[in-house]
């Protein structure tokens, strides 16, 4: 009988990343700071071939406290090395496929038998580096394993070289001149580019919690390129939408451990605060003090089919609202696609970001063809085309949006320095405005959603 849930933690990323070596660190690391007694790691290997699984062993590891048993699809007899009665790792690998498809059942199988047989503190998942992590947690949160797995933090471990070069390529100059880090041999077949571009990529990304960048010391050679590698870097992560919850290069973690201990609840009344961090950021970017024109993003907890929690920043330009909706409730394709397009005509928004649930296990994000004309007088609805990408988040649906304030007039006082009545009325009727834009969008979103 398992009496407790058990942290997991699954440990994505591209191939060749650096996943095997960070998971190697949090073993090390765990070896000195005893942060739990036994930990399970569960290893996918898309070839027929396991080897991951070997790079735990090594000389600084005590091979007697290390089990490894092996599962393919070819052959699930499980070979035992060692007594496993209590290991300080136990290792499980699958080979053969990928964890959230192939050898599905496998890894329900191996989680199962890890967890009545092991008894870890803690499961480290390493996915297939071309597996879909999307798949991998639902399987996680399936109606058997989510009573006895707590799936903590998605980590993606990056490779800074990776994103550095593709985004690099992307503001190359007409003469295609680039820096001579381009022109180092670690330059794969298949492009960075594509590697950025690619669906297994944006998924492992867009579903990780914590994004770590790896392999800095690849520009231990040239110290101005390893900057700018890693501004460029921070500026590509710090971007990403959904927020994420950490952005860290490996090497400057206190310890690995650290990316783990990042709380992210999904509990039926969790209390996401994204919405905060989103405002924060924006808050930072600005040299002028209008923390008081953030309101507090602390609010009931949400509830299926409840009104959204919801999180705003106002400057004298520009005005931001986040909606943030329970993570069961679902939308309708075609009433989101509705809303945007309504959206898109009829108010001034000048950007709009949303993962959206539509489905048990799907999630979308809108597209929006030429949305920077959003302000224009333009009816025409056949020039606006909305279209719903999966993505790969799995936690709640939430909404984004910044709109031009309707009135600029930021001050009470004439040009005496006194008081004028008429601007107060001004501002006060496009505090009503806004008001009333943001409670028409509210009623639109909930309006979305299958009830």
């Amino acid at each position: 009988m398992i009496n407790k849930k058990t942290p997991v933690t699954i440990i994505t990323g591209a191939l060749n990343a650096g996943k095997t070596t960070f998971i190697r660190d949090l073993i090390l690391a765990n070896k000195t700071e005893k942060r739990v007694n036994k930990i399970a790691i569960i290893v996918n290997e898309f070839g027929a071939l396991g080897i991951d699984s070997q790079m735990f062993s090594s000389e600084e590891n005590d091979d007697d406290d290390i089990t490894t048993t092996t599962t393919t699809t070819t052959n699930n007899n499980n070979n035992n090395n060692k007594d496993s009665s209590s290991p300080s790792i136990h290792i499980k690998e699958l080979s053969g496929g990928c964890m959230c498809c192939a050898v599905s059942v496998a890894f329900q199988v191996a989680v199962t038998e890890i967890l009545r047989t092991v008894k870890p503190d803690w499961i480290l998942i390493e996915p297939s580096g071309l597996g879909h992590p999307g798949g991998l947690y639902d399987q996680l949160m399936s109606e058997y394993l989510r009573e006895y797995c707590d799936v903590r933090a998605i980590v993606c471990v990056c490779d800074v070289g990776i994103v550095f070069r593709a985004i690099m390529m992307k503001k190359k100059d007409e003469n295609g001149c680039l820096t001579d880090f381009h022109e180092t041999p670690n330059r794969r077949t298949f492009s960075d580019e594509d590697l950025m571009e690619s669906e297994t990529f944006r998924n492992q990304v867009s579903i990780a919690d914590c994004v770590l960048g790896s392999k800095t010391n690849q520009f231990m050679s040239n110290e101005s390129t390893k900057e700018e590698a890693i501004g460029c870097f921070r500026e590509w992560a710090d971007g990403l939408y959904p927020t994420k919850m950490m952005v860290k290069f490996i090497d400057e973690l206190q310890s690995p451990w650290d990316a783990l201990d990042v709380d992210v609840s999904r509990g039926e009344n969790e209390m996401n605060m994204e919405t905060a961090r989103m405002t924060v950021k924006k808050k930072t970017t600005t040299k002028i003090d209008t923390s008081s024109n953030q309101t507090k993003p602390f609010q009931l907890p949400l509830v299926h089919n409840g009104k959204p929690q919801i999180s705003s920043y106002d400057t004298d330009e520009y005005s931001s609202r986040g909606f943030l909706f329970h993570s069961t409730d679902l939308f309708s394709r075609a009433k989101v696609i509705e809303f945007f397009e309504h959206a898109h005509k009829t108010f001034p928004i000048v950007r709009a970001k949303a993962v959206i649930r539509v489905s048990n296990k799907t999630w979308v994000y809108p597209t929006i063809n030429d949305y920077g004309d959003c302000c224009n007088n333009d009816n025409n609805s056949n020039s606006i085309k909305v279209s719903l990408e999966e993505i790969a988040h799995r936690r709640d649906s939430r909404f984004e949006f910044i709109v031009v304030v309707r009135n600029n007039n930021s001050s009470s006082n004439d040009d005496h320095g006194c008081k004028n009545n008429d601007k107060d009325d001004n501002i006060e009727e496009k505090d009503k405005a806004d008001d009333g834009l943001w409670a028409e969008l509210e009623s639109r979103l909930i309006a979305c959603r299958n009830v």
